[in-house]
């Protein structure tokens, strides 16, 4: 997340003859540590990755892509390759989109709608019963949550804060275009 170019340990494993042998498995990361390696946190969010790279990571809101037309989707898209390429070249952009699996109770805590006492109680019944029924239909147990990280490489903490917040407002800009409400800088 935090460099473009993360290099994977490489290990040799060696199984029973009668089935096949298989090398150059990639050693997989258990911890955040492990994964996105940082020398120093800064109260404005920035992250010092080595001693020449900091980064800052970003919340993006979802666009309901699948929901759109055919000619919106190819909008989309398109204006997603220009944040792509919008950065200069010291200048890395990486995506991370994390899923994570969310209870039925969750669920249920955070769209049915509560009793009042009042007369539309009734109303809330079946509300309730429909959130009940898509919950049932549909996968929405698993919540994903997408994140861009924008890494710079210069040679000061002061030259990366300058840099980063340019690119943040760039960076905003363009994100707006795509899902209507930007980015969301996140603290470290």
């Amino acid at each position: 997340m935090f460099k473009k170019n993360v290099n994977q340990e490489v290990s040799e494993v060696t199984e029973n003859p009668k089935k096949k042998a298989k090398t150059n498995q990639a050693v997989i990361k258990k911890t955040v540590q492990q994964l996105f390696p940082a020398e120093k946190f800064f109260d404005n969010g920035v992250i010092q990755v080595s001693s020449d790279e900091y980064s800052k990571a970003y919340l993006m809101n979802d666009a309901n892509f699948m929901a759109e037309t055919e000619m919106r989707q190819e909008t989309l898209l398109k204006e997603y390759k220009k944040i792509l390429n919008k950065f200069p070249t010291n200048c890395y952009i990486s995506i991370v989109i994390v899923n994570r699996r969310e209870t039925v109770e969750n669920l249920r805590k955070n769209y049915h709608l509560p009793y009042s006492g009042k007369k539309t109680d009734k109303y809330c019944d079946n509300y309730n019963y429909i959130i009940d029924d898509k919950i049932a239909q549909g996968n929405n147990d698993i919540k994903k949550d997408k994140f861009i990280v924008l890494t710079v490489k210069t040679q000061t903490y002061a030259e990366a804060v300058s840099l980063l917040d340019i690119m943040e407002g760039e960076l905003n800009s363009a994100v707006k275009v795509i899902n209507k409400s930007g980015v969301k800088p996140l603290s470290a």
